[in-house]
């Protein structure tokens, strides 16, 4: 079944994070671009996080995504929806 496939992955999301990312960099160093260029880790993230409300609230839930109830608070409200999607 697709729907629990995808909420059983999402429940290791944030362990993964924490493990693989969050414990070795510094909060400080998330908005800096690597050298050689390439992503953040902050836009990383926004990247995952926004996949990861898509797939659990619209294809689990059947709900509209989270941040669209809070694009305004974070700053992102006058960018296009479909900013942060692509790979």
């Amino acid at each position: 079944n697709l729907q629990t496939w995808i909420a059983s992955d999402h429940a290791t999301i944030a362990t993964r994070f924490e493990a693989a990312i969050a414990a070795h960099v510094p909060i400080e160093l998330w908005k800096q671009t690597p050298p050689g260029g390439g992503s953040c880790i902050a836009g990383l993230l926004f990247h995952m996080t926004l996949h990861e409300d898509l797939a659990i609230n619209t294809a689990v839930r059947n709900e509209a995504p989270i941040i669209d109830q809070h694009r305004q608070l974070i700053g992102i409200d006058q960018l296009a929806k479909s900013t942060g999607l692509s790979e």
